[in-house]
């Protein structure tokens, strides 16, 4: 069972639109997206697919969060075949939040 609680954490965006009367109806678009480029935890697990085992029938990424007190997923396993299994770190993004995206635009009415 997982009982360990995901951290506080925020997103901030920024969007900024501009018309001027010189740009004959052109409006200029700025948006930021998570502006101060944090990278916490948002999820404690996503969907395993195409595996059909991974994180559906037991949930390894919660398990993994929980037993060893890392952020981040993991599976159980026992490489060395040693007969002690144990928590193999998995770097998966999908549980972060997106990192700073910058976009641009012109927009115009025809």
């Amino acid at each position: 069972m997982n009982t360990r609680r995901l951290p506080w954490n925020e997103t901030s965006t920024l969007a900024v639109r501009y018309t001027a009367r010189w740009l004959g109806g052109v409006r200029v678009a700025i948006d930021i997206r998570n502006v101060f480029a944090g990278h916490v935890q948002e999820d404690v697990s996503v969907q395993g697919f195409p595996n059909p085992f991974i994180n559906s029938q037991n949930d390894e990424y919660a398990g993994y969060r929980t037993d060893t007190g890392r952020n981040g997923g993991g599976y159980f396993n026992d490489p060395d075949r040693d007969g002690f299994g144990q928590w193999i770190a998995v770097d998966d993004p999908r549980l972060f939040q997106r990192p700073r995206a910058f976009r641009l635009g012109l927009e115009w009415k025809l």
